[in-house]
């Protein structure tokens, strides 16, 4: 489903009557040229996290009729679930330090985690018990063994919730001690 939020009231980000229409991490003004709204001002973010929490006294949700052809990224993973970062974390039963300033120093068997990806963390393991969390939308390489990339390549092609797209697995053997 694509929505078309209007801001009701003034944000210290924007004023009122600010409109995009939303379909999951990307955003748009007119319904055809699409971007990705994380990325962009605050003011996305913000009002995204009020249509989440269905302030209607905040923001005017409203169903558009604009045909939404994209893949639920869900239905490329029937045996492992997506969920949110800290979920993610959770689930594995990695520490870490959570603060104001955000998740920081995550580790497991008394020791830091491991990354892989080119610019970003695509994927964090344990490289001691194989425990790993994969970004299944925004990856440039796919950590887990246990668990098949998704058939699409294109994380437009995809609905899901920008905030739930991680996946708990194991790492491929070629990166443990």
């Amino acid at each position: 489903m694509i929505y078309k939020l209007t801001l009701i009231r003034d944000l210290p980000e924007t004023e009122a009557g600010f409109t995009f229409y939303l379909r999951g991490g990307m955003a748009s003004h007119d319904g055809e040229e699409w971007f990705s709204w994380i990325t962009r001002e605050p003011a996305y973010a913000r009002i995204y996290q009020l249509f989440v929490e269905e302030r209607s006294d905040w923001v005017l949700i409203e169903e558009s009729n604009i045909p939404d052809t994209r893949y639920e990224l869900q239905d490329n993973f029937p045996n492992n679930r997506l969920v949110s970062f800290k979920e993610a974390l959770d689930e594995q039963g990695f520490l870490y330090d959570d603060s104001f300033h955000g998740i920081n120093n995550i580790r497991c068997c008394g020791e830091q985690l491991k990354m892989l990806g080119a610019t970003k963390a695509d994927c964090i393991y344990c490289s001691n018990c194989g425990k790993a969390v994969q970004d299944a939308v925004n990856y440039l390489v796919w950590g887990l063994k246990d668990v098949e990339p998704p058939r699409r390549p294109y994380f437009t092609e995809y609905s899901y919730d920008p905030y739930q797209k991680f996946i708990t697995g194991r790492v491929k053997d070629e990166n443990l001690k």
